[in-house]
């Protein structure tokens, strides 16, 4: 009887959860009936992105933006409580309201991916100027970073004590790797659809022979700047080989032999994985570093409110 009892209020709560979700669903629709002013587009692209949250979205006339509070599942180990953040749209920024007055020293969350859409080769020596000096270690250090502020509270990312607590020792492809548990099923539904198809595709079957090491978590800042590399959040993983052949993989391995043209490098001479290992990671919700003007041929990292931004579907 206490059995059936237990039963109907886990069955009660989940309900009222569905419920809430459901509500929270349609907040974005009702809540822009009552106010004038557009709710921006790009804000329910992390509603889709992340359903397992609920965004509950309302506008503040004293600020003049939309203020977005958004609610986390519980976390057994802060008591098992629902979790909440709030943020403010700062032109798709997510910043909290104390960081409003700094919202220059951010970038917008979302951004253009693939970032460059000609061959590398064939840029201009003008459009390698400038991307030599955007990527500059003087301009690095000075230049906007990306809001983090909602990845934190997602990831609990608070320190790197927090985080472990939140990671999951697993493997992928036979490598040994420390992932978050937020992504634990996307990532491993990319390492089966990999190994599936590497049981038909010779390429790939060969690829993944000659993958040295997966190394995902890692604490720790990106280099030439005091930002937090999403290593930190488990959430990033690199893919090494055991030999590259003489084939680039990281710009920045590359600025001290070419200075003025690492951007440049054609894909032929950069350490390639192949295009059906890349796909899969895509529809699993992971750019691939590669894609980026300053090439990062080994990373892939869970983004895939970028994927949805950039039109590019996920797998549900």
């Amino acid at each position: 009887m206490k059995s059936v009892r237990i039963f109907r209020l886990s069955f009660f709560l989940a309900a009222i959860s569905l419920s809430l979700a459901r509500v929270a669903a349609s907040d974005f629709s009702i809540r822009q009936a009552l106010i004038s002013k557009p709710l921006p587009e790009d804000l329910k692209i992390f509603q889709k992105a992340y359903p397992d949250l609920i965004f509950f979205v309302s506008y503040d006339p004293n600020i003049d933006d939309w203020n977005i509070t958004v609610r986390f599942p519980p976390d057994p180990d802060r008591g098992g409580h629902y979790e909440s953040a709030e943020f403010y749209w700062a032109e798709g920024k997510l910043l909290p309201k104390e960081e409003l007055e700094n919202k220059k020293n951010y970038t917008e969350i979302l951004y253009k991916y693939p970032e460059l859409s000609c061959a590398p080769e064939k840029l201009t020596k003008a459009e390698r100027q400038k991307i030599k000096a955007e990527y500059s270690a003087a301009n690095r250090k000075t230049a906007p970073g990306t809001s983090m502020f909602f990845f934190d509270a997602m990831y609990s990312a608070t320190n790197k004590v927090d985080m472990e607590s939140h990671l999951v020792r697993t493997t992928f492809l036979g490598h040994p790797t420390r992932i978050h548990e937020r992504i634990y099923y996307q990532f491993k539904e990319a390492e089966k659809k990999i190994k599936s198809a590497a049981a038909k595709d010779k390429e790939l079957q060969a690829f993944v022979k000659s993958i040295k090491s997966s190394a995902a978590f890692n604490w720790r800042v990106i280099a030439g700047t005091n930002r937090l590399s999403l290593h930190s959040y488990g959430i990033a993983i690199d893919v090494l080989p055991k030999k590259l052949k003489g084939k680039s993989i990281f710009w920045q391995y590359e600025t001290g032999r070419n200075p003025n043209d690492w951007m440049a490098i054609p894909n032929s001479k950069r350490w390639m994985p192949p295009k059906k290992f890349i796909d899969i990671f895509e529809k699993e919700g992971f750019i691939w570093g590669g894609n980026w003007v300053n090439f990062d041929n080994m990373h892939f990292e869970y983004r895939p409110e970028l994927l949805y931004f950039n039109g590019i579907e996920v797998e549900k």
